[in-house]
């Protein structure tokens, strides 16, 4: 058993020296020194923090910020993995593209996921099928891209190029030959899709614009890219060189005016544009003129998708709703169906029955044809 042993009373406390009362003074000194910097630093943390939290608060786009307020989110869906793109296959099959690399094949009339591959890109934003289905291009917001080839897909390969920043979009040239991205630095690169070599970069004479989107002619001779402030540029791929600009969007502040979506429409006289906020509308190439305004105007568009046929052009927004218009005449054909997020990527199939849409909530929803008319009904209601 242990005891505490009693240490002994001390009855007389000695008188401190003098060089001990020198040190004690000093000590207290620095210590007071001390004290009041301590306390000048937490002030200074306390004004300057708020400020700079302020600061970076403003420079988030509203996806970010929506992400922020929801807080963390025990699915793991709300801030990382929104469904950005989602592309056509063969067999009535779509691929989408989440945020951290998910890449899901699904069956568009089944609606049911027949398989994941991984990617080994983080923050991916796009995707696109080669002509022969065989390929799979993959950007990444972090400046990367990425080539599976399906027959092969333990081994794909990545970019190395140190100068590629944001990858906002990528495109594969109708005879599979060339790849396009187009990002940030407002650049037009082209690449080998086999080996990712760079073959070239168009760049705007003008101000460089950062550009989201893209869309090339059947012929593969035009590209046309929308950028973040509502500017659309053509393209000449055979010359290497931007044609012209137009504005589509009456405002250019960012991101209002991002131009989300572009298409070419009919013989490739003219274009379709859908902008953030300033809707959707068709476009002569040429002269840039207003051809057509679809009715109806939707704020906050996310996304775009034209029919295989050209007929239909669907849009979804920030509020989770879908629209779809009849390009001929502009009027809507169905009623806005609801959805819980924005609307990020939209797919269909290739007899335009099955519609697919991704949101920023991570969640893939397919609307078959008689469940879409219904619904179109009972809205009209």
């Amino acid at each position: 058993m242990f005891r505490l042993s009693r240490l002994p009373r001390q009855t007389s406390r000695p008188e401190p020296s003098r060089s001990a009362l020198k040190s004690f003074r000093l000590a207290d000194n620095c210590g007071a020194k001390s004290r009041s910097g301590r306390a000048f630093t937490e002030v200074l943390l306390i004004v300057l923090v708020p400020c700079f939290s302020l600061m970076i608060w403003a420079l988030c786009d509203s996806e970010l910020k929506k992400s922020l307020l929801a807080g963390p989110n025990k699915d793991n869906l709300l801030s990382v993995n929104p469904v950005y793109d989602a592309v056509n296959m063969e067999n009535d099959t779509v691929l989408t593209v989440q945020g951290q690399g998910q890449l899901r094949i699904w069956d568009l009339k089944k609606s049911v996921m027949l398989g994941e591959m991984q990617s080994h890109l983080s923050e991916v934003r796009c995707a696109d099928y080669s002509p022969e289905q065989r390929l799979l291009a993959v950007g990444s917001a972090m400046g990367k891209l990425e080539i599976w080839d399906l027959e092969h897909p333990e081994m794909p390969v990545l970019s190395d190029d140190p100068t590629l920043q944001e990858v906002a979009d990528c495109l594969f040239t109708p005879d599979g030959k060339v790849l396009l991205t187009s990002g940030e630095d407002g650049k037009l690169v082209l690449w080998n899709p086999r080996t990712l070599e760079r073959l070239d970069a168009l760049v705007s004479p003008d101000a460089p614009e950062s550009i989201r989107s893209l869309n090339i002619s059947a012929d593969g001779n035009l590209v046309i890219g929308g950028t973040h402030s509502g500017l659309v540029q053509i393209w000449d791929l055979e010359q290497r060189k931007l044609l012209r600009t137009h504005r589509v969007a009456i405002q250019s502040r960012r991101p209002e005016a991002a131009v989300e979506t572009v298409a070419f429409v009919g013989d490739g006289t003219n274009f379709v544009s859908a902008t953030r906020n300033d809707g959707v509308a068709i476009w002569n190439i040429k002269t840039g003129a207003c051809v057509l305004r679809f009715t109806g105007n939707v704020l906050g568009l996310r996304s775009g998708l034209l029919s295989h046929d050209g007929s239909t052009f669907t849009a979804g927004s920030e509020q989770g709703q879908i629209v779809i218009w009849d390009v001929a005449t502009g009027n809507r054909i169905a009623a806005p169906l609801s959805r819980s997020s924005i609307i990020r990527s939209l797919a269909c199939s290739a007899d335009g029955k099955t519609l697919l849409s991704g949101d920023w909530n991570g969640r893939v929803q397919f609307q078959h044809e008689s469940n879409r008319a219904v619904t179109a009904e009972i809205a009209h209601r």
